[in-house]
């Protein structure tokens, strides 16, 4: 199956099926890549806000890779990768082209810049700053509504306390660490090959592909049914994985002490649903 989004080439979905898709059965981090991608398409049909999703830990464990097949969900945005080291002005404009599609922000930075703990509020936002032009008339914001996939080898926390800073409570439901774990780095099956490089080659071969199709395709499915519709079977299906959440770690739903976490489980959920 071929296609063309906006004139571009978006790949067979076949090729991405026997590439990303079948390595990333049996990793658990791909899996995810993959489902979080899916649930950008679904935020317009839900009250969740932009969020973002950091994977943290040693260099040269996978993290790039991750990101990538998780990226080739969706058409290309830009011709380069999207990193942290642009300033939040910088930022905003890249997120706003992405807004209901994955954004990846590789390589969180040793040394963080100094409003990195705003930087994660104004992300989480939505929306950027109000503008006027050389008369004076307002320009429109920009605005996104969308999830970002955040790598690097220190997690939030201990980003902000290089920084001198605690995490504040809102912060750490807008910016979710996660730690690499797993057989191989961030992988646990290889697929039968001999060594974890030569799966990480592999893997890397099939992101090199076009990006896109495994996106349009789910754009399509979720294009036979009504908003009205996606909405009512959405908030069916989330509300059964965030309830299973919910159980797992002990939290009782509408307990004001875990208003925030329940938040965070929310976008989880949403995440099961997409996979």
């Amino acid at each position: 199956m071929a296609g063309n989004l906006d004139g571009k080439d978006i790949g067979d979905l076949g090729a991405w099926r026997e590439g990303v898709a079948d390595l990333a059965i049996g990793n658990t981090n791909l899996i995810f890549a993959i489902a979080l991608a899916f649930s950008t398409a679904l935020l317009p049909f839900t009250d969740l806000a932009t969020i973002i999703f950091h994977l943290y830990g040693l260099t040269s464990k996978g993290k790039t890779r991750v990101l990538r097949a998780g990226l080739t969900v969706w058409s290309k945005v830009g011709e380069t990768d999207k990193t942290w080291s642009a300033t939040i002005n910088g930022l905003e404009g890249e997120i706003a082209q992405s807004s209901h599609i994955l954004l990846g922000l590789d390589e969180l930075p040793k040394d963080p810049p100094a409003d990195f703990g705003n930087m994660i509020y104004k992300i989480a936002q939505g929306a950027g700053k109000g503008r006027s032009d050389i008369d004076g008339i307002a320009k429109k914001r920009s605005s996104w509504n969308t999830v970002v996939f955040s790598t690097g080898e220190h997690s939030m926390l201990d980003t902000l306390s290089k920084l001198g800073k605690t995490a504040m409570g809102g912060q750490g439901v807008r910016m979710i660490d996660i730690s690499v774990k797993g057989k191989y780095g961030a992988f646990d099956d290889l697929h039968g090959r001999a060594t974890s490089d030569a799966f990480v080659h592999a893997l890397y071969k099939a992101i090199g592909e076009p990006s896109g199709p495994a996106g349009a395709a789910f754009v399509k499915v979720l294009m036979l049914k009504s908003p009205e519709q996606l909405k009512v079977f959405l908030e069916k299906l989330s509300g059964q994985e965030t309830a299973a959440l919910q159980a797992h770690c002990d939290i009782t739903a509408g307990d004001e002490k875990t208003t925030e976490i329940r938040r965070v489980l929310d976008a989880f959920a949403l995440i099961a649903v997409a996979g």
